[in-house]
Order: C-alpha cells, then sequence, then structure tokens
C-alpha cells in the first residue's frame, strides 16, 4: 500500500473522532420537531404523512469550543408515516410512526498542506469527501397523548434507531466510520408537554439515547440527553415564533476504538462528550388539510461536534 492510502485511514479517523463524539452522527437529528407541538398528537384519527428536510451548513469544534477549519454541508430528508390510531392505552391516544432518512454530506476537512499534497491525486486540490445514501430507519412503537385540563398535552414516546443504511467508508470495514449512516443501535425515550391555547403552541421536549455499541467498529457512544422547544402563535393561517433546542452527552465514549483514538491523542480530553446549544426562528402555513413549517437554528456554542446553521422545512398530509 502506499503513503496515500496509508494515510487517508488516520485523516478520516482524526475528523471522526473531532467532529462529534458519537462516530460522526448523532442517532437524534437535533431541531427535527423546531416549530412542532411535540406533547399532542393531531386532533383527528388516521394515516399522515410528514416530510421533514434539513439543509446543514456546519463547522466542526473541538473539546475547548473553538472551530478546527473543517466544514460539513448536509441535506437530509426525512420521509414518515404516522397512523394516528382510534384505540386508547392508558387513557391515552395511540400512534406508532417509521421513517427512513437518505442524506447527502460533503465534508471538507481542514488538513495541514503536506497531507493535502499527498491526497491530491485521490481528490484534487481542495479533499471533499462526498457521499449520499440512507441513514438508519426510525420506529415509533408507542407514541401516547393525554389530554389535560388546562390546554395541556403530555407525550411519551419511544424511538428505535435501526441502523440498516448503507455503509459508506469507502475504506471498507474499520475504525474510520459512518460517513452518512448510522453505526449502531438507539434507543431514544421521550417526555414532551404541549400549552394549546388561542393560538399559541408552548411546546418542549426532553428526549434521552441510550447507545448501543457499534459492531463495525467497537466503539460506544456515550448516552445524550436533550431538548427541543418552541414558542409560537397563530395569526390567520400564518404561525410565527422561536424554537431552539439544547444537546448533551452524558456518559463518554468507550471501547478499543476509543482506547486508540486517546493513545495517539484523537479523542477529546472529557470523554469526547458532545455540546450543542441553538436557538433561531420559526414560521408556518395552515393550507386546510396540509401544514407547511420551517424554522431556521442556529448553534450558539459547540464543543466536540459540529455545529452551524440548520434550515428545517416541515410539510404534514393527512391522507385518509
Amino acid at each position: 500500500m502506499n503513503k496515500t492510502c496509508k494515510a487517508l485511514p488516520l485523516v478520516l479517523c482524526a475528523w471522526a473522532i473531532s467532529a462529534t463524539a458519537e462516530e460522526l452522527w448523532t442517532p437524534h437529528f437535533s431541531g427535527i420537531q423546531s416549530g412542532y407541538s411535540t406533547g399532542a398528537l393531531p386532533p383527528h384519527d388516521g394515516l399522515y404523512f410528514i416530510n421533514t428536510t434539513d439543509y446543514a451548513s456546519v463547522s466542526v469544534y473541538g473539546s475547548n469550543g473553538k472551530s478546527t477549519g473543517s466544514k460539513l454541508d448536509a441535506v437530509v430528508d426525512i420521509p414518515e408515516l404516522a397512523w394516528v390510531t382510534p384505540w386508547k392505552v392508558l387513557g391515552a391516544d395511540y400512534a406508532v410512526a417509521i421513517a427512513q432518512p437518505w442524506d447527502h454530506i460533503d465534508l471538507k476537512p481542514d488538513l495541514p498542506p503536506a497531507l493535502t499534497a499527498a491526497l491530491e491525486p485521490l481528490f484534487g486540490s481542495s479533499p471533499t469527501i462526498s457521499k449520499s445514501g440512507w441513514y438508519a430507519t426510525f420506529l415509533t412503537p408507542a407514541f401516547l397523548s393525554w389530554h389535560l385540563p388546562e390546554h395541556f398535552f403530555l407525550a411519551f414516546r419511544t424511538d428505535v434507531y435501526v441502523p440498516d443504511g448503507g455503509w459508506q467508508n469507502p475504506l471498507g470495514h474499520g475504525v474510520a466510520g459512518h460517513l452518512n449512516s448510522l453505526g449502531f443501535y438507539s434507543l431514544e425515550p421521550s417526555l414532551a408537554v404541549s400549552w394549546l391555547n388561542d393560538g399559541w403552541n408552548v411546546s418542549v421536549k426532553l428526549w434521552y439515547d441510550h447507545n448501543f455499541r457499534d459492531l463495525h467498529t467497537d466503539y460506544t457512544s456515550g448516552d445524550a440527553i436533550g431538548t427541543e422547544f418552541t414558542a409560537a402563535k397563530s395569526i390567520g393561517k400564518w404561525s410565527v415564533g422561536l424554537t431552539g433546542y439544547t444537546k448533551t452527552q452524558i456518559a463518554n465514549d468507550k471501547g478499543a476504538t476509543y482506547q486508540l483514538f486517546q493513545e495517539i491523542g484523537l479523542a477529546g480530553p472529557n470523554g469526547n462528550r458532545y455540546e450543542d446549544y441553538a436557538v433561531g426562528p420559526t414560521a408556518g402555513y395552515n393550507f386546510g388539510p396540509v401544514i407547511l413549517n420551517a424554522s431556521l437554528d442556529h448553534s450558539l456554542s459547540v464543543k466536540n461536534g459540529a455545529g452551524g446553521d440548520q434550515f428545517f422545512t416541515r410539510l404534514i398530509v393527512p391522507l385518509f
């Protein structure tokens, strides 16, 4: 193997660790429910098509909260089918859902000039790694929503992330990580509260990700906790407001691969724990049966991960 091919895995490993504490991708797309009444289900039973799109232009930040110089642009599309059943479970409305995200990423690592020159035969003068494919299937076997007094709604939801997307490592299996797909199972229970009154939507969701070991890389991403919040007001068919999210990894990464990264100085000094806090505007329009919502989340603080601007759109279509 020539020196260029030997250098390439190290480049990918270094970026995968510095880019995020969870092997490039974290299970939960922060901000995915921006502008949404997360505590309540649609008022009518039936099958709904929900399509969420995320356009992200972000930078990579280290454990000190400073940019590493690497850039990442991504487009993520998440088509989802949700069935609001006519059944009650524990007095709550009951729904199930399935989603299959697709994504495209362009990674532009900030590399030393000598390494850039070595990689030029593979990637040109400005190395860019581009990948497209399926991310992971999202399963929601249980979504329970209770209608409480004083216009409050309380929801409990369980999501399961199945790593059945395409393995997009151009070098084959190894420690370089998954470039555009999730590489491990994750279980995500969540609680949400919404206050819906006089055109107001004030919602807060609290979620928890328990991540299982990646069998390809022997790497276990630390568990994470986060919130998504919305305060919006409807004025006629329009709605405007503020939204945002928090995401904090609460356990260290572990496994043989993480130990290797620590030994060679590629892992963050704080267990490679990821943090991201963002806020931004949201707006929507009610076309009748179809609702369109858009939001822009801007990261205020990021550590051990990628942060910047994310523009979300969400289309909700009742099918029957």
